[in-house]
């Protein structure tokens, strides 16, 4: 947990507590032995915690966590624990961006696992959880969405975590006979299959066609990278699909053939294909060119560095009253923020470089756009 913690923050000690917490408690009682009060079995099924070796692991995981903050202290570096706080336990609570909807996930889910996700609402009724292992399955996964869902910061690849549950459970139901299933479970089995079918030819018709035929608001996007390529392995995928729906017992293959051949789609050429698209980089060197880091902060941009590549640290100023003082105190000339939070701001100053919009950008690509602004341009 330490280890894990210094790569994703406190969520390496949370998840796994959270996880195993609710596995054990529900395994205790549902194992409840003659005459054992509840609280005697929710102990014992939590004894993965509740033994002697945590009092040893306990201090030496938190130490293993602490000692690069320490000796980022100890070189002059003192803002490591202010910043995990900020970015962990106040952005549970009361986050400063990245908020949505209480029902985000929801949807969200179906996204991140496809095309796997169309059949979670089957496996989410296949049977009731009367092993050890399906209720681990099940603790992981409703204690890790619950986990996300109850944070005040929601984003949607912060809910990457449930999706090996999510695999296993699916796993489970396409490994259950037909008939062992629920009669809600077959058929929201079969319903899965069908709207795949459906979703791979839509998807198989908007790459076969050039952008200006394609329905909005697709009609911006740009031309489908190697389209014969893709045009070919979407119509063998429904090929696949198309067999496997005559031959029950095939469905899940045709359904791995689908996922592996959009996944090596994806990653193989679309994706890099899609870095001439990428606009922060070529905003970051004209930031470089213009600024020369000379009394250059961050409002609110710390991912920036990434394009950057500053010599030295930037200071990333979180509210109003930091970057108001760090240019009244002649601190900051040039600032790089967002064009959501420029626009709140009551400061003078010119914008002298703007990140590249895409034609395909929504409302909230808009206002994650990067300005550079001129806070009080050379005489």
């Amino acid at each position: 947990m330490g280890v894990t913690s210094q790569m994703k923050g406190l969520l390496g000690f949370a998840l796994p507590v959270a996880v195993f917490g609710v596995f054990g408690t529900w395994n205790g009682l549902a194992e409840r032995r003659p005459g054992e009060s509840p609280f005697r079995a929710v102990l014992r099924g939590n004894r993965w915690f509740f033994n002697r070796w945590t009092i040893l692991a306990m201090p030496l995981g938190i130490a293993v966590f602490l000692l690069p903050y320490a000796l980022a202290a100890s070189g002059g570096l003192g803002e490591g624990l202010s910043l995990l706080y900020r970015e962990n336990v106040q952005r549970f609570f009361k986050p400063h961006n990245h908020t949505g909807p209480v029902y985000l996930y929801v949807g969200v889910i179906f996204v991140l696992a496809l095309p796997w996700s169309l059949f979670l609402p089957a496996a989410l009724v296949s049977r009731p959880a009367v092993r050890p292992a399906d209720r681990l399955a099940w603790a992981y996964f409703l204690a890790v969405f619950a986990f996300f869902t109850a944070s005040a910061s929601r984003r949607s690849y912060y809910l990457l975590p449930v999706l090996p549950p999510t695999a296993v459970l699916i796993a489970a139901l396409w490994m259950t006979p037909a008939e062992r299933l629920r009669p809600l479970a077959r058929r929201l089995r079969t319903g899965g299959y069908a709207v795949l079918m459906v979703g791979t030819a839509a998807v198989v018709a908007l790459l076969a066609l050039p952008p200006e035929w394609r329905p909005a608001p697709f009609d911006k996007l740009p031309p489908t990278p190697a389209r014969p390529f893709a045009i070919a392995g979407g119509v063998a995928c429904l090929g696949a699909l198309g067999y496997g729906f005559f031959r029950a017992r095939l469905r899940p293959f045709a359904v791995f053939a689908v996922a592996v051949a959009g996944v090596g789609y994806a990653t193989v050429i679309a994706v890099p294909a899609a870095d001439q698209y990428r606009t922060r980089r070529a905003f970051a060197d004209a930031v470089r060119s213009r600024t020369g880091f000379d009394r250059l902060a961050l409002y609110r941009a710390r991912d920036i560095v990434f394009d950057l590549h500053p010599p030295a640290p930037l200071p990333d100023h979180q509210t109003p009253a930091e970057i108001t003082a760090a240019v009244t105190e002649g601190k900051a000339r040039w600032v790089v923020a967002r064009r959501r939070y420029w626009t709140a701001l009551n400061l003078p100053g010119t914008v002298v470089a703007e990140e590249p919009v895409q034609p395909w950008d929504g409302p909230d690509q808009l206002g994650d756009k990067m300005l550079l602004i001129d806070l009080r341009p050379k005489p």
